[in-house]
Formats: structure tokens, sequence, C-alpha cells
């Protein structure tokens, strides 16, 4: 376990004072990685051994009762639950923006004072020695090092849709098209990739659906948190679509429009590829806006929706390549 990092096995050597807290956390609940990979990394650099955070991940039975008795004793209202939450000697702090924005001046007030001992929480000290979760680094496969190469991944995978963009629009594809329907055995083959990506899309998207719908956690496997991604406000289109249901809509709409273009009278060809064009050039610019969120924003990437963004990533460069032969 990284120094600085709170374990109920190990009594500080130093004089100095100590500042003693506990974070409960959930998969389920929103953006609560930002606090664990942006926000304490910084806090226990700056205080080193003086900072000791115990971490309890309320999805488990020891963690959850432990969660419920500091409901009780703190008297946290309902309105104020089911949010990730810091305990720091008789001070409760609720939500990420909360914990971001106090955090700080709560430890130096508790170190000014002498130091904070560990929030007396019935169960606590149980709950750590058994289900504590270790965020420092130096642990291969730990939660923040695993979202941290997501994080990574995101980025690398918004770069490459940015460069798409831009080649495609450089080569202006719109300009050297020509009207009807000859085209070549590979442009044919192309186009058949466009129906292939969108059952991809509409499987990944009707995941997604379920997970947002039903509050589900998402299956993430070992890389990322798509639990704190799907639970974000971003998860939302003004908090009332659901993103996911959003792609299935948006990926439904781009098969009509390949369809009518590919099956439907020839004089209508040049306004379906507008169509299907202006679809897909939407999908991947908001697309863009998604994945930009996931490392700067929300401080967490989800392998679905980096799927998600490589699909629509294929489908308009597919259907710049074909949509005007």
């Amino acid at each position: 376990m990284a120094p600085g990092w709170f374990n109920p096995r190990v009594v500080s050597a130093s004089s100095a004072p100590v500042v003693q807290a506990v974070f409960f956390f959930s998969p389920a609940w929103s953006n609560y990685q930002k606090v664990i990979t942006q926000d304490l990394p910084v806090l226990r650099a700056k205080y080193g051994a003086q900072l000791e955070i115990g971490m309890l991940d309320v999805s488990t039975a020891k963690g959850k009762t432990v969660y419920q008795a500091a409901i009780q004793q703190f008297n946290i209202p309902a309105n104020r639950q089911e949010a990730p939450t810091l305990i720091i000697g008789s001070t409760v702090l609720v939500g990420v923006d909360e914990i971001s924005a106090q955090f700080q001046a709560v430890v130096d007030q508790g170190l000014k004072a002498g130091g904070s001992p560990r929030p007396d929480i019935p169960g606590l000290s149980e709950a750590l020695a058994v289900d504590s979760t270790n965020f420092g680094a130096g642990s291969a496969g730990a939660p923040a090092d695993n979202n941290n190469f997501a994080n990574i991944m995101a980025q690398v995978l918004l770069v490459g849709m940015i460069v798409v963009l831009a080649w495609e629009i450089s080569r202006q594809p719109w300009k050297k098209g020509q009207k009807g329907r000859s085209k070549s055995a590979q442009q044919d083959w192309l186009a058949w990739v466009i129906p292939t990506l969108i059952l991809v899309g509409l499987v990944i998207s009707a995941y997604l659906s379920y997970v947002e719908l039903t509050a589900t956690t998402a299956v993430c496997g070992p890389v990322g948190d798509c639990n704190a991604v799907q639970t974000s406000s971003y998860s939302r289109l003004f908090g009332i679509l659901p993103i996911g249901v959003m792609g299935i809509l948006g990926n439904l709409s781009i098969l009509a429009a390949w369809g009518f273009k590919r099956f439907g009278p020839r004089k209508f060809n040049r306004q379906a590829a507008l169509v299907l064009v202006g679809l897909v050039s939407f999908g991947l610019l908001f697309s863009i806006y998604l994945t930009f969120l996931e490392p700067f924003v929300i401080g967490a990437s989800c392998i679905w929706c980096m799927g998600s963004a490589v699909v629509m990533t294929g489908l308009f460069w597919t259907a710049m390549e074909t949509a005007w032969k």
C-alpha cells in the first residue's frame, strides 16, 4: 500500500499531526472516480503521511453496513445519500463538487487543531481491515491504474477521430463523387460495411440503454469505469434522454438513410447521400464530444463508449467513401 493512505494495520510513526478520513463510494454512483484519480492524489502528494484515508465500497456487504451506520450517526439526509461521501472528524462532505471544493480546507483545519482521529463509526475498523480498497500508486491492476490506462486510450481515440474527420474534409469527396449507382466491386463491398457497423453499434447502444434505464451495474471488464460514466450527469442529453437510447435512434436513422440511398428511387440518390453523410457527421462530432468528456471532465472512461465511438468513426469514413459514388 502506498504511504499516506489509511491502513488500519499500520500506526503512523510520525510525531506530526495526522488527519484520518473515510471515503464511501460505489460503482453505481456518479463521478466518484474523479475524486480518486484527480483530487485525492494531489492532496496525498501535498500532505504525505499526515493524511490517511480509508476507502469503503458500499456495494459490498460490510461497506453498506458501515455506510448505513454513518448515515444514522451523522444524520445524513435522504437527498444527500447515494453519492460519494467523505467524512473527516464531524465534517461530512457529499458529492464530487463538495469534496473537491472543501476537502483541502477541512484537512488544513484538522492539522491546525492537532490532528483528527478516524471517524468513530460502528464497524468501520473491522470493515476497513476486510474490505478497504487501495487506490494509491504502485499496485498493479489497481482501479486507479486501470482507469488511467482507459483515459489514455480515450485520448488516443479522440485524436484518431479528429484525424479521420480532418482527412475526409480535406479530401472533399462530395465534390468528386458522381451521381448514379455504378460502383466498383470494392465500393460495393464497402457499402455493406455500413449495416454491419450499425448492427454492432445497436448492440452497444442497447446494452448501455439497459444500464442507464435500469440503473444496473455495467460489466466493464478490467479497463476503465463504465459505471462512473453511465451514472454521471452527462449520461443523459439535457438530463432527459439517455445517451444509449440516443445511440439506438441514431443508428436506426443512419440505417434508414443508407437503405433508402441503396434501394430507393435513383432520382433521390444525391439527397439520400446528403442525409446519410449529415447523420454520420453529426454522430462523429457528438462522439468526439463524449469521448472528450470522459478523461477530461468526468475523470473516467468507458470501454463500451469507446467501442461506440470506434463504430461511429468507421461509419463516418465508410459513408464518406461510398455515399457520393
